[in-house]
């Protein structure tokens, strides 16, 4: 050996002719993940510190320099990976590890209502927290309410006119996607319901004379008035033509709305009206509600 062979190696960082064999180790964040997922691959050496070393990375015959790397796999199946180390005396290790790709699995898209009878002007919670990822991935949320698309979470809160209903929700988990939809209807009837309040709680009104015009009062209440913004009343004979109309607007906070009619005599025949009351909510007619009558006056004394 050259007499100036033991000074060089010292220079290099070895302090002994029995330095120890250099070992790479190769590590990665998972060996299992799924396609496009990202995977950090680390090295690990032995005899030699790690910022001594020059480390090279092949993954799928793409080269990588360092001792960390991040990467991903477009494909599911097995992928190997290898990792050399050089020192600086020209010393080698290497090492491989196989990584196994396994295909995303699709998430499963659930919906639910909370009510089981839906009132037209509430607030109903609309629920897709059963939605589910078998491989554990956040979902993103897309709602459609009668195809108009509505921007929410796990959780849409809405009101709904009256009538029938589709909503659809889709969940994705940034590569697959599912939908999932329900068809309901909204009722009008049960918070809607109109009480046809006559003077003399029959189906007669009565008539009050003044200065010779006779008339009869029509009185309507409607004693819950959610979600609406105006009551408008009609009252129609039986051709369907329109005798008298008026609109009420409910008072701010107030849990009932009266509309009332006054007509005098002449309008009023014997024969069946039709009382006909709408629930409006801005341009949408959120109930109507009708009701039958005859009108026949009640005997009254002139004053």
């Amino acid at each position: 050996m050259p007499e100036d062979m033991p000074a060089l190696r010292e220079e290099l960082g070895y302090a002994s002719v029995d330095q120890p064999d250099l070992v790479v180790k190769a590590r990665a964040s998972t060996q299992t993940p799924t396609v496009d997922e990202a995977v950090e691959l680390t090295a690990e050496t032995e005899g030699l510190p790690i910022d001594a070393a020059e480390i090279t990375w092949d993954v799928n015959g793409t080269t990588h320099e360092g001792p960390a790397v991040e990467t991903s796999f477009a494909d599911a199946g097995a992928h190997p990976v290898t990792v050399e180390a050089s020192g600086p005396n020209g010393t080698q290790a290497t090492d491989a590890i196989e990584i196994q790709v396994q295909a995303n699995q699709p998430p499963e898209a659930a919906v639910s209502i909370d009510a089981e009878q839906l009132q037209a002007g509430e607030t109903v919670a609309i629920r897709a927290e059963a939605s589910t990822d078998p491989d554990g991935d956040e979902l993103t949320y897309e709602w459609r309410v009668d195809d108009e698309p509505v921007d929410a979470g796990p959780v849409l809160e809405t009101k709904l006119r009256a009538g029938p209903h589709i909503v659809a929700v889709t969940v994705t988990d940034g590569y697959a996607e599912d939908t999932a939809e329900r068809t309901f209807a909204v009722d009008d009837r049960f918070r809607h319901q109109a009480n046809l309040s006559l003077t003399d709680s029959s189906t007669q009104f009565p008539v009050s004379v003044a200065d010779g015009l006779a008339e009869a009062e029509i009185t309507l209440t409607h004693s819950t008035t959610q979600g609406a913004d105006t009551v408008n009343l009609t009252l129609q004979d039986d051709d369907g033509a329109a005798i008298a109309n008026v609109v009420t607007d409910p008072e701010p906070g107030s849990d009932e709305a009266r509309a009332q009619l006054v007509l005098d005599g002449g309008q009023l025949a014997a024969e069946p009206h039709t009382l006909i009351v709408e629930l409006d909510q801005g341009s949408e007619t959120m109930a109507t509600i009708e009701g039958v009558f005859t009108y026949s006056p009640l005997p009254s004394t002139p004053g």
